[in-house]
């Protein structure tokens, strides 16, 4: 695996987030209410974070995303939200199918966690391309990408945190950037926030 940072020296970033009180206050709550769920979520996560890191680095993409599938699914590979987003990465079938991916009455490959990978880590990049940041690219990951574009127009700005600030996000995606940017810290940190990381 790629080795986490350790208890002593600079945090090391590659999507460098602002000073949000929302990123703090998100950190803190998990901290002090969902530990265990954390815990949970860290060691779940070994079985799938050197694949991911594997594949953002072939991509040169951000190493944070490989903590997404913990905001998605808690890197759980049968969940299925209630929407019907499925699999490590929550994709819906309207943005999975235009990646490739098998949906029928015999496979959904949603549950195929390479392949899934591999669509979900397209879609990211794909959001990039179009929005220019990784906070609009995460922001339309989680509402569409056609519903952000519809936002970032009529707003006249693709500036995440001054879409966030002005309300004109809709509720789960304005927390969701901050969500992520939170977990991102403590899963990458385990130690410094008071986890056990496993040596096996």
């Amino acid at each position: 695996l790629e080795p986490l940072q350790g208890h002593r020296g600079a945090d090391l970033y590659s999507i460098v987030f602002p000073d949000e009180d929302s990123i703090e206050g998100f950190m803190q709550g998990l901290l002090a209410r969902r530990r265990e769920w954390l815990q949970a979520v860290l060691d779940r996560s070994r079985l799938y974070r050197a694949v991911i890191a594997a594949e953002l680095e072939e991509r040169e993409l951000p190493r944070e995303l490989q903590y997404l599938p913990a905001l998605e699914s808690g890197f759980q590979p049968k969940a299925v939200s209630p929407k019907g987003a499925t699999g490590l990465w929550q994709l819906m079938g309207n943005t999975a199918a235009p990646f490739g991916l098998r949906m029928d009455m015999w496979i959904d490959e949603r549950r195929d966690f390479f392949r899934a990978t591999e669509a979900a880590l397209s879609k990211l990049k794909d959001g990039h391309r179009q929005f220019g940041s990784w906070e609009m690219s995460l922001a339309a990951y989680n509402a569409g990408a056609g519903r952000m574009a519809r936002i970032a127009k009529e707003q006249g700005t693709t500036n995440y945190w001054t879409l966030r600030a002005r309300g004109a996000l809709p509720r789960e995606t304005a927390a969701f950037v901050p969500q992520f940017a939170a977990l991102s810290r403590i899963l990458d940190q385990p130690g410094r926030h008071g986890l056990e990381v496993s040596w096996e």
